[in-house]
């Protein structure tokens, strides 16, 4: 009976924290132009890829013919495939086009640091444009932000939704 309630609690617990992950995910999807825009001074924010919604044919059809042509591996494919949220935009400053690539995670860590730089880089590669790697969340401890910071990579702090 013991061994029962223990994987029963874990797999509540597993549940919960995938429920809370996807509440995340689901109030960045929606909050993400707001903090694109004062966050990244980003413009023209377009959703290319999320939770919410499928990636456009085009997008899939140029990652494709980047793999076919060598120029980045099966494996960044399947990484930018599994990349939270990729938005195509554009700079404010001088409105060039770059894409971003955003890790999601209630409690960001190293990985997730890692996971977002290579995407970026592998956007980069694949659209021969500017690519910016950002990692969100609710929070970020002092080593993840160094080392986001090192890395090249932008935190956004993800802001609880107001229902009214």
């Amino acid at each position: 009976m013991v061994d029962t309630l223990e994987g029963n609690l874990a797999t509540l617990k597993a549940g919960i924290a995938h429920l809370r992950g996807s509440e995340l995910e689901y109030r960045l999807h929606r909050r993400i132009r707001t903090l694109a825009i004062e966050a990244l001074s980003l413009r023209r924010i377009r959703i290319v890829q999320s939770v919410m919604r499928e990636p456009e044919q085009d997008f899939l059809e140029r990652v494709e013919d980047a793999v076919e042509s060598g120029r980045i591996t099966s494996g960044q494919s399947d990484r930018i495939e599994a990349t939270d949220l990729i938005l195509h935009v554009q700079r404010r400053c001088d409105r060039m086009p770059m894409w971003v690539a955003v890790e999601v995670s209630r409690q960001v860590r190293a990985d997730d640091v890692e996971l977002a730089r290579a995407t970026a880089d592998a956007l980069r590669t694949v659209f021969d444009s500017e690519a910016l790697a950002v990692v969100a969340g609710d929070s970020i401890e002092p080593p993840e932000a160094v080392r986001a910071k090192v890395a090249g990579v932008r935190y956004l702090a993800v802001p609880p939704l107001i229902l009214a």
